[in-house]
């Protein structure tokens, strides 16, 4: 009976050649783009899951209106991190990270060109939790 019904099947597919390819064709390029959406629905929840305080890290950005210029940013002024923990009991700890570029370092008699240093806040450990090396 599944032999029969393989052969009918097989024999509409070659009557039918361009129709086949079409819903062939359709077929697997939404399996496709399922599966990359998937993907990266799955790449952007898994972020930051390495943090053990990764639920209550939060990143503040800027909105700067300008005229009728709008700009998006996440920088806050200096005085914003005194300010927060001050104002604000829910704030536990505030770190701020400035991409600082190319820095020479010195290990031992070596000196070392890093190309992508950050500077950041004595809190930084406290709120990040990093495994070190």
């Amino acid at each position: 009976m599944l032999k029969n019904h393989l052969k009918i099947a097989i024999r509409n597919r070659w009557k039918n050649k361009a129709f086949s390819a079409i819903k062939i064709i359709g077929l697997a390029s939404g399996l496709a783009v399922c599966l990359l959406i998937v993907l990266y629905v799955k790449d952007e929840l898994s972020d930051d899951k390495y943090n053990a305080n990764a639920d209550r890290i939060y990143r503040l950005d800027g909105d700067i209106y300008f005229n009728s210029t709008e700009a998006n940013m996440a920088t806050a002024p200096d005085p914003l991190p005194t300010a927060l923990l001050r104002d604000y009991p829910e704030a536990e700890q505030m770190a701020r990270i400035k991409k600082q570029g190319d820095i020479l370092l010195k290990k031992d008699n070596q000196n070392i060109k890093d190309h992508q240093a950050d500077i950041v806040d004595s809190t930084f450990f406290k709120i990040f939790t990093f495994p070190m090396i």
